[in-house]
């Protein structure tokens, strides 16, 4: 009875829309009588009519139910929906053959090609699922809605997400070792299963599903990922068998992240799919998903032409910082981005916008007599155009410029910084300035012209032994410290446990050229503003040393340092007092003086203003002005240095 009516339904729509299929694609009628669709959570039945004048796709009308979908997209006029039909179907020859589908609106993205494209990036990279997808005309409840994309819902299941199920039974290992479906996820605390790393990186499981997941699955996924990032962060992280290469699986990983540029994706690690197999330690990447605000289509990240999402993209980023400072993944990034690029990826982009353009030109010419808005910002979009074809033409400038930036930014690997015994200047690319003392505050530090015999703009770089330094003053023996966005850098006391005191150096694509990037906070030095002017601030600022010439620079030998003298782990653990001091500075040690125990008393210019050996356990320091200065104590293989204050 129900197919008798469903096929009088058909036949009345066909008679009442004199238009059944309203360009060459293919249209979907879903009907509900009328019934809106205002909710994400709870479906309403109705019927999908599917009209289409390719032969190898059937028209048909399906029994189904409908309900909204997304986050921010679903606050938009035209909304995204998410199909379940009554039966498995490969809807319009798609290749999974299910009940669950969904329908992307597009509506911020005015090329309607974005999801697509990235679609089609994840297959030419190589991921090992993609979604399919076909681009329709939709019609709901007699009213023309506009373009569409229908594809796969990502789950697990047959030719989709390549995993395992397990069914609330599965308690004990093997079988608890998968599958599973995560999304690392900004949105995660609003979702029902979910969890949070030690590092703040929030994951919401997605498969097993939020009603069928037991405790036992939960928490064996929770324990892996933070596992994971427990070895991603511990001090032999690069060794290949057991650090996170042994919990990668580095072809999706690899693949993932140079799709993930190439797309320039601010959300990429807001945002991302990724998956594990039953009895196998490795996660995989993928797949690619959300990309409408991609492709410098985001006005929050201004014009991100040029810039890289590993330093631009929205937080969590603290897992891709970490991976770009093992040589390995930097050098199997640039190996396999050209490997990309010679086999012709740049080409294949190309091509497949002009073919997507012209598979959807007549279906935008009603989309956009139906949203008439083209000229206007409705969500987040970067550059504004007047037409359907400059949208399309700026994706294809993008990219064009796109594969050109990661030429110069994936392809090309440096050598790391190889650290020699020399005290250094740091030298800004943009100003030609050197990071000073500031001589109006000796805690903070500045830009100034390099001068010959300036210790305070000297420094002794020290590895730390897990590819971090720090960055000593030959001046005053403290070391730079970060001190947050926007805030001068300071100088500090040593400490093995302060992260703000530890440093990357980022290659940047040529010889001797790096960005400095604080462990701590992941933030860059950063010249402030350009200045080329002595007394410009030395700062910490947001991440963006590939496109921020204030934030490159170039480490300069300055002087050797006599050999043996090591760093501060070969101090003399004196100490003076008292401090301020007037006439005399007394020095005390838990150990009997050396005999060759000598001084050298330096101004906060770095010009010596006393020197000699020290004779019984004073200085005497009552000629000298009022003011700070520093009091260096050595001998032949060991120093310490003493910021005092003179009264």
């Amino acid at each position: 009875m129900r197919s008798i009516f469903l096929i009088f339904a058909l036949i009345l729509a066909v008679s009442v829309n004199s238009q059944q299929q309203v360009t060459n694609l293919t249209t979907l009628i879903i009907d509900t009588d009328g019934a809106a669709i205002n909710s994400k959570d709870t479906y309403i039945p109705g019927t999908l009519y599917i009209l289409s004048s390719d032969p190898e796709i059937k028209n048909d009308t399906l029994p189904m139910k409908i309900r909204g979908r997304g986050n921010s997209t679903w606050g938009m006029p035209k909304k995204p929906f998410r199909i379940k039909l009554d039966d498995d179907k490969h809807l319009l020859g798609m290749r999974a053959k299910n009940r669950d589908w969904v329908l992307l609106a597009n509506y911020a993205d005015k090329s309607l090609i974005r999801n697509a494209l990235a679609f089609k990036i994840g297959e030419w990279v190589n991921l090992e699922y993609n979604p399919d997808f076909r681009f329709v005309d939709v019609i709901l409840n007699g009213d023309y809605v506009g373009n569409y994309m229908l594809t796969d819902q990502v789950e697990v299941a047959k030719n989709r997400v390549p995993v395992e199920k397990q069914d609330t039974s599965v308690v004990a290992l093997p079988d608890l070792s998968g599958g599973y479906l995560l999304e690392v996820d900004g949105f995660a605390d609003r979702e029902p299963v979910w969890f949070q790393t030690d590092r703040g990186v929030k994951t919401t499981v997605k498969y097993p599903d939020d009603d069928d997941i037991n405790p036992e699955q939960l928490d064996y996924i929770k324990t892996y990922i933070q596992h994971y990032e427990d070895v991603l962060f511990s001090e032999n992280y690069k060794n290949p068998e057991t650090g996170y290469r042994a919990y990668n699986d580095s072809a999706t990983l690899v693949n993932w992240y140079i799709a993930s540029e190439l797309t320039g994706n601010p959300d990429c690690f807001w945002s991302t799919n990724i998956y594990k197999k039953r009895s196998n330690d490795k996660l995989f990447w993928g797949p690619m998903w959300d990309y409408d605000i991609a492709f410098n289509n985001d006005s929050r990240q201004e014009d991100a032409q040029y810039k890289l999402m590993r330093e631009s993209a929205y937080n969590p980023r603290v897992w891709i910082n970490r991976l770009w400072q093992d040589d390995w993944f930097v050098r199997a990034v640039g190996k396999r981005w050209e490997n990309l690029v010679e086999s012709g990826i740049s080409d294949s982009v190309q091509n497949y916008i002009n073919d997507a353009a012209n598979l959807i030109d007549q279906s935008q010419v009603r989309n956009f007599e139906r949203w008439n808005i083209l000229p206007d910002k409705v969500y987040l979009e970067q550059f504004l155009f007047d037409t359907w074809e400059e949208n399309i033409d700026f994706l294809r400038d993008y990219m064009t410029e796109r594969v050109s930036f990661l030429n110069d930014n994936l392809a090309k690997y440096v050598e790391p910084f190889v650290i020699e015994n020399y005290y250094y200047a740091i030298r800004n690319k943009n100003s030609s300035l050197v990071i000073d003392i500031k001589e109006t505050d000796p805690n903070a530090l500045n830009m100034w012209e390099f001068l010959e015999d300036q210790f305070s703009q000297q420094w002794q770089i020290v590895d730390l032994g897990d590819g971090t330094v720090r960055f000593e003053n030959r001046l005053s023996g403290l070391a730079i410290k970060g001190m947050g966005v926007g805030n001068s850098l300071a100088l500090s006391d040593i400490s093995e446990t302060n992260d703000s005191l530890r440093w990357t150096l980022e290659p940047l694509g040529s010889v001797n050229l790096f960005g400095i990037v604080n462990v701590g906070t992941g933030n860059a030095i950063d010249n402030s503003g350009g200045g080329t002017s002595n007394g410009t601030n030395c700062i910490e600022w947001d991440n963006h040393i590939t496109s921020n010439l204030n934030q490159q620079w170039v480490f300069e030998k300055i002087e050797s340092i006599p050999s043996g003298l090591a760093p501060h782990t070969s101090r003399l653990n004196l100490s003076v007092y008292p401090n301020p001091v007037s006439r005399q500075l007394f020095i005390s040690s838990d150990q009997a003086f050396a005999s060759d125990l000598s001084f050298s008393i330096m101004d906060v210019s770095g010009k010596e203003v006393k020197a000699g050996h020290l004779v019984g356990e004073s200085i005497d320091m009552s000629q000298l002005g009022s003011g700070i200065y520093f009091v260096k104590l050595f001998t032949e293989n060991r120093s310490e240095v003493f910021r005092i204050v003179k009264q």
